[in-house]
């Protein structure tokens, strides 16, 4: 991954694909905040 969209919810502490829909990334960080890309 490329781009600098970490800074949204700080350190990420995990991340992930979802398994029914492979295009959709979760990650949750330091800051407290979950973001969902699709």
């Amino acid at each position: 991954m490329c781009k600098d969209g970490g800074s949204q919810v700080g350190a990420i502490f995990t991340m992930g694909f979802c398994p029914d829909a492979p295009h959709l990334l979760a990650m949750g960080g330091a800051k407290g905040a979950v973001t969902v890309w699709d």
